[in-house]
């Protein structure tokens, strides 16, 4: 690594935020609040997701509730469904910065 991004990376990470650098070194800052996990079955059900705001994880229900969610159970979920151990639920995680948020569904 080179040491503008070991620098970058060590700035990020005291403020709960990631930094990777392109090709030119320019530094491109991604926060875990830009992500939504959806669950959904193979033919395309949808069953949840889980995001992050300012008020930290949660889950968004088919029904539309709203549960607050820690980092491990949010990792409970993920893990399984990446690993294929866990049949009939496929799961899809989409960047939505320009969307305003994780809740902002296309």
């Amino acid at each position: 690594m080179s040491g503008n991004l070991d620098s970058a990376c060590a700035n990020a990470v005291s403020c709960g935020e990631y930094q990777w650098a392109t090709a030119k070194e320019e530094a491109m800052t991604l926060r875990n609040s830009e992500y939504r996990i959806t669950f959904s079955s193979p033919s395309g059900r949808f069953y949840y997701y889980f995001a992050k705001d300012n008020t930290g994880w949660y889950q968004m229900t088919s029904a539309g509730n709203r549960h607050k969610a820690t980092a491990e159970q949010v990792l409970n979920h993920l893990l399984p469904a990446l690993a294929r151990v866990k049949p009939g639920v496929n799961v899809e995680i989409e960047y939505v910065p320009e969307l305003g948020g994780p809740d902002a569904l296309d």
